[in-house]
Formats: structure tokens, C-alpha cells, sequence
């Protein structure tokens, strides 16, 4: 069955690179993110339970609308005669227009909003338990209250400016052809802002709208050879935000106290418990979630209200109208033989909407993805590249849960796309735009 999945990675990756003539591309990602998580679940060096063929079912219709939902566009453009745009061309985003000179003024003031955000939790944590080291002790307690919304005098939704400043300075990057400084702001903001809040989930958002931001970005702009010196300082840039994010996420894993002793676990994993780049824990984390799923599926007990988990921060808003029920950050945990709670995005989907959920949904997805890649790249507005790097945030975390369930997305989707418009309205009023193709 590993075999086959490996195959069947390999022929749909070279299909998307035919369909979008780049690599990286909606439809790569997706197969990539399931094909592997599906892997390392069936390697089985956790003694997780077999899927039932209902939940390879569910896997297969959902990948099959979203691959439908993504060819749908291609052939919808060829019937009408409008070719697929893949790379913007010789004009750049008419967010360049000035050469970016709003757009660094955007990411400093989102990236210190984000950093704001970020020293006031700790300001509050430190009066609450008196130092720093006492709130790292107590990490444990910061990460239940957390979860519980329980954190008195914290600031909340601010810190989606974060992940403004991080897309944004993606795209930025991508632009200068190297990670530049004005990204540290906004990336080291989401950081801090996770290790106050004791969890690694901020911390895996923020590096995935990094990376998607700046690979779309790359398409809008001419391809220039670059020096062994500029290859140098941006192989080094990654490497330094890969240690801050490793080392961060590390220290929350130690001061958690991550749990790593499961029954029954591989001997050659088992002896990997101290290795921070993969342990017990860290391989739960990668393969479990398709587990969770399966189990749900088994026992489709959950009592769910339309929608709750697509959109939770709604609910959750409502709520304090007493108008809905409030959605619990925490979803029903099941025993796989160990208890663990996020069941994929398809496991929201289900809940949520039932089947037609799991057809309808990713071929929206599939569909939306394609629509706002070919807008972008045809037009330069940014409002479409702000579009598609969260959708694809979507899809690339669809291995976990929905992105949607917290209200930063919605936050960072919603005041991103205000920003744009009115900065493109601005550079539209003072330069000429070229004709586009």
C-alpha cells in the first residue's frame, strides 16, 4: 500500500506540474501533505489501528473533488478561449509600483502591531505569575487556560497583524530576490506571541504563510541570476529562520514536558526520544490526525451545529449575544491507542456538513485556488495573491484541522484585503499603470 501511494504522489505531482507549469502549485500540495501523512501512518511505528475502507473512502472523494474543483478552471478558461496565467510576466504587482515603498511601511506597522500584541501577553503573564522563568514553569497551566480562553487582560485578535506583516513580507522577499530584514519584525512578533501562549501551532501557521507567500511571489517577478554572494545570505537567512523556529518550537516541547513514552512504540523510534528534530511525539504529530479521522468516522457520535468548526470564531462571536453556543477550542479526543484530537480538515468538513461537506467544500477550494492564481497573475492586484495564500494555507494545513477554526485567519484575511485595496488605489492614483495581457 506504501508502494502505491508513493506512485500515485509521483504521477499526480508531475500532473499538476503539467497543468500549472510550476511545481509548486495547489494541487502538488495537497497530494504531497496526504500522500505522506497516509505514509507515515501506515509505517506504522505507532501501534495505530487499521483504516476502515469507509475512511479511505472519504479520503479518495475529497482528494478526487478537490482535484475536479481544480480542473474545473483549466477547462472552463480553454472552452472560452482565456489562456492560464502562471507567471505575471514583465509588469510587476502594482503593489511595486513605487518600487515598494508602501509596502515596507505596511510591514513595519503590521509586524510592530504584531510585536505589540505579542509583549503585552507576556506583560500579563508576568504580573500574573512574577517572572519570566515562573511563567515558563507554569507553561503547562498557560497552555490549559489558553485553550479555555481564560487568560484575563490578554488583547486578543491583534496578533493576526503578525501574519499580515509575515505574507506580506513574503511576497516582499520574493521581490528582492532574498529574505529581507523587515520580515524578522512580523516573524519574531508570531513567535513570541506563540511561546507566551505555549503552543506551536502559531508558530507552524506563521512559517507556512512565509513560505507559500514567497514561493507565488516568486512567479510575479522576472527570474535574475543571482551572485554566489546574494545565494550565500539567502541560504543563510532560511537557515537562521529555521533555528529560531525549531529552537522556539524545542523549548515549548521542554517546558511542556511533551510526553514521549507511548506503549507499544517502535523500538528504533522509541530510541529517538531526545532528538528534537523527530521523536515519538513529533511523529504523532505528523500521522496521527488521519487516525483521529478514522476514528471518528467509526463512531459519528459528535453533535455537531452546521458549520461550527469552518466557523468557529462566528459562532464564538455570537455567542457573547448568547444568540449560538460557544465552540470549544478543543475538539473530542480519541484513543488511537493514545489520546490525541485533531482529526484532519475532513473530520470538520464531516461534522459540520456530513458528505456533501467533504465533495463540496475542497472542489470549492480546488476551484477558488485556480480562479484567484490565474486573476493575480493576469492582473497584478494584490487582493487575489492575499486570496490564494490563504486558501493554500488551508490546504497545506489540511493534514490537522481548519485554519479556519481560528479567528486570526479570518482576521488576517479581512483587514489584508482592506490594506491592499486602498494602498493600490493610492499607487494607481500617482502611477501610470501598464496594460496588462
Amino acid at each position: 500500500m506504501i508502494l502505491l501511494i508513493l506512485i500515485f504522489w509521483v504521477v499526480v505531482l508531475l500532473f499538476s506540474r503539467m497543468l500549472f507549469g510550476r511545481i509548486f502549485n495547489q494541487l502538488a500540495i495537497y497530494v504531497t501533505v496526504w500522500s505522506w501523512m497516509l505514509v507515515f501512518y501506515l509505517l506504522k511505528l505507532l501501534p495505530y489501528p487499521p483504516l476502515t475502507s469507509y475512511t479511505w473512502v472519504i479520503i479518495a472523494l475529497a482528494f478526487f473533488s478537490f482535484s475536479l474543483g481544480t480542473i474545473t478552471v483549466f477547462i472552463a478558461r480553454k472552452v472560452f478561449n482565456r489562456p492560464n496565467k502562471f507567471l505575471l510576466g514583465n509588469n510587476s504587482p502594482i503593489l511595486f509600483k513605487d518600487n515598494g515603498k508602501l509596502i515596507k511601511k505596511l510591514i513595519i506597522i503590521f509586524g510592530l502591531i504584531g510585536l505589540f500584541s505579542a509583549l503585552q501577553n507576556w506583560y500579563v503573564l508576568i504580573n500574573k505569575y512574577g517572572s519570566i522563568a515562573k511563567v515558563f514553569l507554569s507553561a503547562n497551566e498557560i497552555y490549559r487556560f489558553r485553550q479555555d480562553n481564560a487568560i484575563p487582560g490578554v488583547i486578543p485578535y491583534i496578533q493576526a497583524f503578525a501574519n499580515m506583516g509575515i505574507i506580506l513580507g513574503g511576497l516582499y522577499s520574493a521581490y528582492k530576490k532574498k529574505i529581507t530584514l523587515l520580515l524578522i519584525i512580523p516573524f519574531v512578533a508570531a513567535i513570541l506571541k506563540s511561546l507566551a501562549m505555549f503552543g506551536r501551532i502559531g508558530m507552524l501557521i506563521a512559517f507556512v504563510e512565509l513560505l507559500v507567500s514567497y514561493f507565488l511571489g516568486k512567479y510575479a517577478f522576472p527570474e535574475v541570476k543571482l551572485s554566489a554572494s546574494a545565494k550565500l545570505k539567502k541560504t543563510l537567512s532560511v537557515i537562521l529562520l529555521s533555528i529560531l523556529l525549531v529552537g522556539s518550537a524545542s523549548s515549548i516541547r521542554a517546558f511542556r514536558g511533551t510526553y514521549e513514552k507511548f506503549k507499544g512504540t517502535n523500538v528504533k523510534l522509541n530510541t529517538m526520544k531526545d532528538n528534537i528534530f523527530f521523536s515519538p511525539s513529533i511523529y504523532l504529530y505528523m500521522s496521527s490526525h488521519i487516525g483521529v479521522l478514522n476514528a471518528f468516522l467509526k463512531n459519528q457520535t459528535e453533535e455537531t451545529m452546521i458549520g461550527e468548526n469552518t466557523f468557529a470564531p462566528f459562532y464564538n462571536l455570537f455567542s457573547k449575544f448568547e444568540i449560538t453556543k460557544r465552540v470549544s477550542y478543543n475538539q473530542k479526543g480519541y484513543y488511537i491507542p493514545m489520546w490525541t484530537n485533531s482529526g484532519t480538515i475532513l473530520r470538520d468538513f464531516y461534522a459540520d456538513y456530513g458528505i456533501v461537506g467533504v465533495l463540496f467544500i475542497p472542489y470549492l477550494l480546488g476551484m477558488l485556488g485556480v480562479y484567484w492564481w490565474n486573476k493575480f497573475y493576469s492582473t497584478g492586484k494584490a487582493i487575489y495573491f492575499v486570496l490564494i495564500v490563504h486558501i493554500y494555507t488551508i490546504i497545506v494545513l489540511s493534514f490537522l484541522s481548519s485554519v479556519t477554526r481560528g479567528a486570526d485567519w479570518f482576521v488576517s484575511l479581512g483587514v489584508l484585503l482592506i490594506a491592499v485595496i486602498v494602498v493600490e488605489k493610492r499607487l494607481n492614483t500617482f502611477y501610470e499603470i501598464p496594460s496588462k495581457s
